[in-house]
């Protein structure tokens, strides 16, 4: 069984808790009374090749007996589970609504399985962009065209609010999936304000390529533009021009 590993420093880092603070203990509280359940979803993973959909396989197979409660007085967000379709990964997160100084705030811990070990945040990262992240980096490796279909679908569902893809930004794709290659849209698809078009494709040329098209897109007068994306397309035979272009996003 692996150890589990509480990263004080990256805590301190990201919400300014120190380790002495009633809260981050109340944290480190919950998260030791959900080693169980890590414990049980190692133990699913050996057994069956995946994680379970859900915790409610865990506790049929009565590998837990209950879903650990957690302190009432300052949960925000009771337990939650999440697993990616394949089921090779997941994340357990749970929130708490804590005194920090002379405000309360909400603070998010989430475990990270591949990392083995527990984060602290108040804007944690969405599963979609832990899954995401996960999925790109094997992409660029294996240059796999599932591993891209994956990123890609995990990339746009990160970024979206209800049904509405929205601030999907460059440097998140960019981290996700690599520079990329430039390429010229057909010029019937091409927006007025569109900065340039990034291609993403199978290393082995098999499959859909997907490309993203970038605009600025400023917040508040005066402000620094941001880099965003303006519609996801997947492209399918031969070259970019002469492709047949299918919006699959489009992005606010």
């Amino acid at each position: 069984m692996r150890w589990i590993v509480l990263s004080a420093a990256l805590t301190i880092l990201v919400i300014g808790l120190r380790t002495s603070d009633p809260g981050f203990e109340v944290i480190a509280e919950g998260q030791a009374k959900l080693a169980p359940v890590l414990a049980a979803l190692e133990t699913h993973k050996q057994k069956t090749g995946s994680f379970p959909a859900s915790l409610d396989e865990l506790l049929q197979a009565k590998s837990i007996t209950h879903v650990p409660e957690l302190n009432k007085a300052c949960l925000y967000r009771p337990v939650t589970y999440w697993a990616s379709e394949d089921r090779s990964f997941y994340t357990l997160r749970f929130s708490y609504d804590l005194q920090n100084g002379f405000m309360k705030e909400i603070f998010c811990s989430y475990y990270v399985p591949d990392e083995a070990k527990w984060e602290i945040s108040k804007y944690p990262p969405s599963c979609s962009t832990l899954f995401a992240t996960r999925v790109g980096a094997r992409f660029k490796k294996s240059g796999s065209a599932t591993d891209l279909d994956s990123s890609v679908k995990h990339l746009i569902d990160s970024s979206k609010i209800f049904d509405n893809v929205v601030n999907l930004w460059r440097d998140r794709v960019v981290k996700v999936l690599g520079e990329g290659v430039a390429v010229h849209m057909p010029t019937a698809l091409r927006g007025k304000d569109d900065l340039d078009a990034i291609q993403y494709s199978p290393r082995n040329g098999k499959g859909k390529s997907y490309v993203f098209v970038f605009r600025q897109k400023v917040f508040e007068p005066g402000s620094e533009p941001h880099v965003v994306a303006r519609a996801v397309y997947s492209v399918s035979g031969g070259e970019p021009e002469e492709s047949k272009w299918v919006e699959i996003a489009s992005c606010k």
